[in-house]
């Protein structure tokens, strides 16, 4: 079946809450520079496919199985994408700006230099991915799960962060300025050479976290978990 019928099947089927038509089911096809500009793939069927140089702005992919899919270089901007499975996916050099990714899950993701600027991400799942390099300026992440991964260089600043979990996170390099990080876990994270300045970091927790070289220049940090900051 050509790309466009399984398409057009699939809009069948959700605008009949599936009485017609069929669920989109892609599992390993080549899509790679395609123009899916706001294309409605809402529970689609994607694992392991190909989405290199891709356009997907405004599209939806609420609920979407992407597991292992490649996305490298492909432009996502201001798509929705709530509840969808990007877990060990390749996004290296993805542009996904101002999307929806709310509930999203990334975890063991290979997401380097993603620009997530804008996005919102509240209570993804992000576990052992690895987001060096990429930008979260003024993303939302509260509640996020980033246990383990890794933000090399990574640039949060101006990011809501508020009761996200960075704990045993490879934060080093990275900016944090002006963001909030109110009630948020570092426990254990590496966050040597990173800034943090004007940041506020009430209530958060550095537990057993490695800060040398780090900058908490005019930073707030009422009630702090293990966080010394010598004058």
């Amino acid at each position: 079946m050509e790309i466009k019928d399984i398409i057009n099947e699939h809009q069948k089927w959700l605008t009949s809450n599936g009485m017609e038509g069929k669920q989109a089911d892609f599992e390993g096809m080549d899509l790679s520079e395609q123009d899916f500009t706001g294309i409605n793939f809402t529970k689609a069927w994607m694992p392991d496919v190909n989405l290199q140089d891709s356009i997907l702005q405004n599209a939806i992919l609420d609920g979407a199985n992407l597991r292992e899919a490649d996305l490298s270089y492909a432009v996502a901007d201001n798509c929705s994408a709530v509840g969808a499975d990007f877990s060990n996916g390749q996004l290296n050099s993805l542009s996904i700006a101002n999307s929806n990714l709310e509930k999203a899950i990334f975890s063991y993701a290979y997401a380097s230099e993603v620009n997530f600027d804008g996005c919102i991400l509240t209570a993804s799942i992000c576990e052992n991915a690895d987001f060096s390099f990429s930008s979260f300026v003024r993303a939302v992440l509260d509640r996020a799960n980033m246990r383990s991964s890794n933000f090399w260089e990574a640039q949060l600043n101006d990011s809501s962060l508020m009761a996200t979990d960075f704990s045993a996170a490879q934060i080093e390099g990275a900016f944090l300025n002006n963001c909030d990080a109110f009630q948020t876990k570092f426990r254990e994270a590496f966050l040597d050479g990173s800034t943090f300045d004007e940041a506020k970091l009430n209530s958060a927790d550095f537990s057993d976290a490695s800060v040398e070289d780090c900058s908490f220049f005019d930073a707030r940090i009422e009630n702090c978990i293990g966080l010394s900051i010598k004058e």
